[in-house]
């Protein structure tokens, strides 16, 4: 399911008939056979049950042959109900994403805590190996179907995890006494009415929004000027731009406040998206170059200024952020595609011009906001 499904999806996704329930299944298993198929055809003897997509064959009462018919039955069902695999897989997807989400939750508050004074930094960091992984995890499925089998891309990454275990089992991981304040559920509102987090979450809607729209439709666009082979490659330079970006960032971010630094890099942005709906050919990937290279600073320096307003409630803020952008991440790329389905991918990529634009001025409104909430504290503390 989860190799055939994806491809279920595309091929459905671009309008092509779906391949028939042997064909999607033929690479999830061994043929039950190994006999030509286009030997002579045996009419199906009393008690066969045949089925579209199942050799027909006879059983001769013996429990390993009635188990074998029971295993060919179940292969059979399971290949005719492909048209269905769509649905099956978005409900694991969704299941998969509820625990990555609770998997992710107390990674940056960790983060938080651990680097107290470098939170920009060690955020940038982190998303950066990410988006290594991002460029490598493709990668590595290529060599492995060069290789002849994509299970060994499971086996790989099965074993890259070891060294990682080895090094958390080693790492000194302790945290502050108290680091987390004592939450109720009723606090939340109270530290999410904050400007510095509402801001924050808001902007991070917008930006998730927009990144995901670029992940899902940035290669669709370009293919309809460039070869297919060539259009991919957009979303494999909009990675090696979250790559050199983060590695900037997380030096710089250290050095200039948060919220000017994202500012900048979302005004910047403006234009380089424009470009990226205006050009070809390598002016195109230029172009996605340099917009990989701003946009990725956007979250993870935007989520650690949001972390810096509220450092002993670190858990609820970056439930909040992250929460956001993924809502965004969800929302957005999903009514760019109803704008592409009524009037085209080109003029529903300028559109994402107007949520970036929205991005710069919740910016400012958070700046004027969070200013007023400390000079009106101020006076209440002295």
């Amino acid at each position: 399911m989860a190799v055939a499904g994806p491809h279920l999806l595309v091929r459905r996704r671009r309008g092509r008939r779906l391949p028939d329930a042997r064909g999607a299944a033929s690479g999830l298993w061994p043929p039950v056979r190994r006999r030509d198929e286009r030997a002579r055809p045996r009419r199906p003897g009393r008690g066969d049950r045949v089925h579209r997509g199942a050799r027909p064959h006879r059983s001769d009462g013996r429990p390993s042959r009635r188990r074998a018919d029971a295993v060919r039955q179940c292969r059979s069902r399971f290949a005719l109900d492909a048209r269905a695999w769509p649905r099956a897989l978005l409900g694991a997807l969704f299941v998969r994403g509820a625990l990555t989400g609770v998997f992710r939750g107390p990674d940056r508050p960790v983060l938080s805590h651990l680097f107290p004074d470098r939170r920009g930094r060690v955020f940038n960091l982190y998303d950066l190996a990410w988006a290594l992984g991002a460029i490598c995890g493709p990668a590595l499925v290529v060599a492995t179907l060069a290789l002849g089998s994509w299970r060994i891309a499971y086996v790989l990454l099965a074993i890259a995890f070891l060294p990682v275990l080895i090094l958390l089992r080693r790492a000194d991981l302790d945290l502050p006494a108290r680091a987390e304040r004592p939450l109720r559920l009723a606090d939340v509102w109270e530290i999410a009415r904050r400007p510095q987090v509402a801001g924050t979450g808001l902007a991070l809607t917008l930006s998730g929004g927009l990144e995901g729209s670029l992940f899902t439709w940035l290669p669709f666009y370009a293919s309809r000027t460039l070869p297919e082979s060539l259009a991919s490659l957009t979303l494999s330079l909009l990675l090696v731009g979250y790559v050199l970006g983060r590695s900037v960032y997380s030096t710089v971010a250290d050095r200039v406040p948060s919220l000017p630094l994202v500012a900048a890099l979302a005004v910047s942005a403006i234009p380089t998206l424009y470009l990226v709906t205006m050009l070809d050919g390598w002016g195109l990937f230029a172009a996605v170059l340099a917009l990989g290279v701003l946009v990725s600073g956007l979250f993870p320096t935007l989520a650690a200024y949001a972390v810096d307003s509220a450092p002993a409630y670190s858990g609820p803020v970056n439930a909040l952020t992250a929460g956001a952008s993924y809502s965004g991440t969800a929302v957005l790329p999903v009514l760019l595609g109803i704008a592409a389905d009524a009037y085209g991918i080109a003029p529903a990529m300028r559109l994402l011009l107007a949520p970036l634009v929205l991005f710069v001025l919740l910016l400012l409104a958070t700046k004027v906001a969070a200013g007023r909430a400390d000079s009106g504290s101020r006076p209440a503390a002295e």
